[in-house]
């Protein structure tokens, strides 16, 4: 009987505890709204409103809110006071339990109303103010668990067209031929060819596809209307030497092709037998103002080897179009450029100075934008973020956020002198499906925002399904003829043009 007394005692102690933890999260769940914004009165002229807290309560430790204030307090002939505030949510799990259950919230602008004060009539204590609260759109930026995109949404507004028909899964690099003239790899395999409105097959090599490895990226010669070049990387097999007990590494190859008419001929291998892993492939390839070719190599998931000289991984390789090795390359008859990278995957130019930017995935965050120097050494394998070592042989990125992801890939300078974006950095970004955009300035990153994001509007009127909107990722992005063309990882390419 005692044991059975104690038995019902503890059940009865148990459901107690657990119905008060489930009030406190819920009451905590609650607390994250904010109470609607008041109008004092101690001022006739001015309307302030208190600020919002800069971070939840400790009791909802998953939730961040990114706050913007503006004021902008006005006393009109009629009495009404105007004070506008913008509240985003970027990220919100506070599930139960957490951190398993994240939701998006709405983006609201909420304006506080006066109207009801007349001046030289009405004294202050009888200002009447109301609240208005209008819905302006759906974040979506949440993927992962306490992640967000520390950056404020655009203001910048801009025409949005999504490419119909579009065969393309795995898209991986776009480049322009001419006016509305594109080709597009996909990681699959597949090159495709986007012209008079309609997606063709263009052949494509022979690959091994394995996770992050397979068709990468491309290059277009600059005298490609005369000869037809262009360049491919892809993994094509594994490392038939590796010992019995060593991981098999995937081999990947630099090729120039000839574009033919809807396939690719005359392959000549430029550089073979790239050492690489499933993971840190790197891949990304491009042609620079010095009409050579610069080619970003992940470190294969082996850190240490890109701090070593004579490894191709962890670098940026540099090499003639003919595949030889430049004379001022700062090794001496070696491609590599600059080292110490972990898994580099966006290059660009800026079109002021010429200097190279490069994106590159971190290590558990700290994804890196950098600017790459001849000779320079990034630090992969000894430091990240700069912060490990006070070491100046070690180049510091412009840009490591500490406490959330980034995850770039494909990059992209808008070009045009008389562009109202003219000089800005776009970056694609993997983590938050978005476009992120830096503000750059005499080779400095002066600010940056969320520019562009894919809304399950634009998915449904794609022809896509709504529930697919998150699987989604930017992988790439463009700019060519006053646009941004932005390509995603599964079926999808919009255009961005300015108002």
């Amino acid at each position: 009987m005692e044991k059975e007394r104690v038995f019902f005692t503890s059940i009865l102690i148990f459901l107690l505890v657990g119905a008060l933890t489930f009030i406190v999260l819920l009451a905590a769940e609650n607390s994250i709204d904010f109470p609607l914004f008041e109008a004092y009165t101690e001022k006739i002229a001015e309307a302030t409103v208190p600020e919002a807290p800069e971070k939840i309560s400790d009791a909802t430790p998953f939730i961040e809110r990114d706050k913007s204030l503006q004021r902008n307090e006005t006393v009109k002939e009629d009495g009404i006071i105007d004070a506008p505030v913008t509240r985003k949510l970027v990220v919100d799990c506070s599930g139960i339990p957490p951190p398993l259950s994240c939701k998006r919230r709405w983006i609201t602008h909420t304006i506080v109303n006066c109207g009801h004060w007349i001046p030289g009539m009405n004294s202050p204590e009888e200002l009447e103010c109301e609240n208005t609260t209008r819905d302006l759109g759906m974040v979506n930026l949440i993927v992962t668990f306490a992640n967000h995109i520390r950056a404020n949404i655009t203001d910048e507004k801009f025409q949005t067209q999504m490419l119909a028909d579009n065969p393309v899964w795995g898209g991986w690099e776009l480049e322009f031929l001419g006016k509305d003239d594109f080709l597009i790899t996909s990681i699959n395999g597949k090159l495709y060819r986007y012209k008079e409105g309609m997606f063709r097959r263009t052949g494509g090599p022979k690959i091994l596809r394995v996770e992050n490895a397979g068709l990468l990226g491309m290059a277009i010669d600059p005298r490609f209307e005369d000869n037809g070049f262009i360049y491919l990387f892809y993994a094509y097999g594994y490392d038939i030497d590796a010992k019995e007990n060593q991981t098999r590494r995937i081999l990947s190859r630099v090729s120039r092709f000839t574009l033919g008419n809807r396939t690719l001929q005359s392959e000549l291998v430029l550089l073979d037998q790239i050492p690489g892993d499933a993971q840190h492939v790197g891949g990304r390839i491009a042609i620079g103002p010095d009409e050579k070719l610069f080619i970003p190599i992940g470190d294969g998931s082996e850190s240490m080897q890109s701090q070593n000289e004579s490894s191709l991984l962890g670098k940026i390789l540099r090499m003639n179009l003919d595949g030889t090795v430049p004379n001022d390359n700062p090794i001496p008859g070696s491609y590599v450029f600059s080292m110490g990278h972990r898994n580099p995957e966006g290059l660009a130019w800026d079109p002021e100075s010429g200097q190279l930017f490069e994106s590159e995935h971190g290590d558990t965050r700290k994804d890196e934008i950098n600017l790459i120097s001849k000779g320079g050494n990034y630090g992969r394998g000894v430091e990240e973020c700069g912060e490990e070592t006070l070491d100046e042989k070690y180049s510091d990125p412009l840009f490591c956020p500490r406490d959330w992801t980034l995850a770039p890939s494909g990059m992209a300078f808008v070009t045009d002198k008389d562009h109202p974006w003219y000089g800005s950095l776009f970056v694609a970004s993997l983590q938050g499906r978005h476009l992120h955009r830096f503000i750059i300035e005499d080779g400095a990153i002066v600010g940056n925002e969320i520019f562009y994001y894919l809304d399950k509007t634009e998915e449904v009127e794609s022809g896509g399904s709504a529930s697919t909107v998150l699987e989604r990722r930017i992988r790439d992005v463009e700019y060519h003829d006053g646009s941004l063309w932005v390509v995603f990882d599964q079926k999808g390419i919009v255009k961005l043009t300015p108002r």
